[in-house]
């Protein structure tokens, strides 16, 4: 986990989820973890669009 870190930290908008609660098939086992990820990567997305058309 520390590499992953290590490689995510220095990124603006990187960022890194860890389930406690899932295996491999994480959509199966902690689906709210995959929707929230994905409302943050939208979120992210829309800060990008707005510091691009600055």
């Amino acid at each position: 986990m520390k590499r992953w870190l290590a490689l995510i930290n220095p990124l603006k908008y990187g960022k890194y989820f860890y389930s406690s609660q899932s295996g491999h098939l994480i959509q199966q086992d902690d689906p709210g973890l995959i929707i929230s990820s994905i409302k943050l990567a939208l979120q992210d997305y829309d800060k990008i669009k707005k510091e691009i058309s600055r």
